[in-house]
């Protein structure tokens, strides 16, 4: 009878034993499972800060694209304006430049200070261009370079 009695007590036992292990088991995976959601939580806030700076190179190149359009349409417009003043007709223009003439004279008038540029030089002058810096960078190819080459 002994034996009976041993056989209920030790069943339990090793339920005991192997609910402990299970317990174990799940708790370390509990661990695991919570270190990595730790990691993938911060990454990202990672990914999200990333977003953000990508976000904020893009707004300022933007701007700094547009500055330097800005820039170089309106030294454009002063180069026609100038053509225009020293007596060349918009079809002129247009044939050298590949603009069409309501290109030409939305250039002239919208981006050329016609006043201005011409109190400080005279109506066939044609005031040096600073090419050092339009806010990209340098080329390496200077228009008057590619006309003697031609």
């Amino acid at each position: 009878m002994s034996g009976k009695k041993k056989s209920p007590i030790s069943a339990r036992r090793q339920a005991r034993e192997r609910l402990a292990q299970e317990r174990a088991e799940q708790a370390a995976r509990n661990r695991e499972n919570e270190a990595d959601l730790a990691d993938f939580l911060a990454l990202e806030q990672r990914l999200e800060a990333a977003d953000f700076d990508r976000d904020e190179a893009m707004n300022t190149a933007r701007a700094r694209h547009r500055v330097a359009v800005e820039k170089l349409k309106h030294r454009q417009g002063l180069c026609l304006a100038r053509m225009s003043r020293r007596g060349e007709t918009n079809a002129a223009i247009s044939n050298r430049t590949g603009l069409t003439t309501r290109e030409i004279k939305q250039l002239i008038s919208e981006f050329s200070d016609v006043e201005a540029d011409q109190s400080s030089q005279g109506p066939n002058s044609r005031p040096a261009i600073d090419r050092s810096n339009d806010g990209w960078p340098a080329s390496g190819i200077d228009a008057g370079d590619m006309l003697e080459q031609r």
